[in-house]
């Protein structure tokens, strides 16, 4: 990638057009020479390495030390972090899955136990016909809450079922 440094905001480019403004009257623009390029303000654009769980990149800054562009490392808040966490919870998971990830955390037998002895009879409809487990349904919220589970247990949960096939 490239970006030209005489820009404001700085641009990434996969590669240097054909025409620039610089020269407008010049025909294939891009295979002029390096150092034409160079001068008219094409740098390399330099990606860091960074933590995609902690960090995210920002607006593209010139390095004049180095001489090339990169983007800006930005470190998330707890408040970003959690955000991101959360953008990755489904919020729906269909029941086949909800039960093969009960069965595979062994509680599979309990949830049948509580539910066939429950006074709830939407539960128990609920369980046997839903199309769909939404991670904000009341009787998956009670559910969880029987089991002990906390937010985080429940968006580990939907997140591991959602993997089943």
């Amino acid at each position: 990638m490239k970006s030209n440094i005489n820009q404001s905001p700085l641009k990434s480019y996969r590669e240097i057009p054909s025409s620039w403004e610089s020269r407008p009257n010049t025909i294939n623009y891009n295979l002029l020479p390096e150092s034409d390029l160079y001068s008219d303000g094409w740098r390399d654009v330099i990606v860091s390495s960074y933590d995609s769980s902690t960090q995210k990149l920002g607006a593209l800054e010139y390095d004049a030390v180095n001489d090339y562009v990169t983007y800006q490392v930005i470190n998330l808040t707890e408040a970003g972090i959690s955000q991101r966490e959360k953008a990755l919870v489904p919020y729906s998971i269909t029941p086949t899955q909800g039960r093969i990830q009960l069965s595979r955390m062994g509680i599979l037998a309990q949830v049948v136990s509580i539910i066939e002895t429950s006074a709830d009879e939407e539960l128990k409809v609920y369980w046997e016909y839903a199309l769909s487990w939404d991670l904000d349904n009341k009787h998956i919220l009670s559910m969880s809450n029987l089991l002990g589970m906390t937010e985080v247990d429940l968006d580990n949960f939907f997140i591991e079922a959602e993997k089943i096939s």
